[in-house]
């Protein structure tokens, strides 16, 4: 006679235990990550401040299709801007109270062309860069430094006038405007005559 099988469900058996991590298996783990941070750490801050100076860049091009459309309205020669508005290039005789130059901040001359003060600020510009605990456009106004020798200068034909001649400077090599100090990796990036920005390592100083 053949035996009658259970109709009850058979009770599964149970699962294996799962295996946790050893400490040692962690520690080698986080030695692991710990090591990839700092491979990586250094080639994530040279992105970083690549992508600032990138940034940096796109502000001065604004600045020049600004300085563009002014000069169109200026008969075709540079505007007359104060570099340092805290400490005039000008020093012509007073007149009325003022100090007897066109000269105006930068903000308030490329304003009408659509330069407002985040284009005026390089995101690299901050109290460390500056002096007194101030970035120098919290001081200045701007970021930027103006060239004064451009002023009111043919922007198709500029020249560089000396105490004893006159040297005409091509468009491709006149800087207009530039970081008033090298806060990209030790260098800083130029605005020049024709429009296009420059990353060099040469600081930034009036004979450059």
């Amino acid at each position: 006679m053949t035996p009658r099988r259970s109709s009850l469900p058979r009770r599964p058996g149970r699962p294996p235990a799962a295996r946790g991590f050893t400490l040692v298996e962690m520690l080698f783990v986080l030695m692991i990550i710990a090591l990839l941070s700092s491979l990586l750490s250094p080639a994530l801050q040279t992105a970083r401040a690549k992508a600032l100076s990138a940034a940096c860049g796109s502000n001065l091009r604004q600045i020049g299709v600004a300085v563009v459309l002014a000069t169109g309205d200026n008969n075709n020669r540079f505007p007359q801007i104060e570099g340092m508005p805290n400490g005039p290039t000008y020093t012509y005789p007073q007149t009325n109270g003022g100090n007897g130059s066109t000269a105006k901040p930068m903000l308030q001359v490329l304003g009408p062309y659509g330069v407002d003060n985040e284009v005026l600020k390089c995101p690299c510009d901050t109290a460390t860069t500056g002096s007194n605990g101030k970035s120098y456009f919290q001081a200045q106004g701007s970021s930027y430094q103006w060239r004064p020798f451009v002023d009111d200068e043919v922007a198709s034909d500029p020249v560089v006038v000396f105490r004893s001649q006159i040297m005409p400077v091509s468009t491709t090599r006149m800087c207009v405007a530039f970081d008033f100090a090298q806060v990209h990796m030790g260098r800083s990036n130029r605005l020049y005559a024709d429009g296009h920005v420059k990353w060099v390592t040469a600081p930034p100083v009036w004979k450059q």
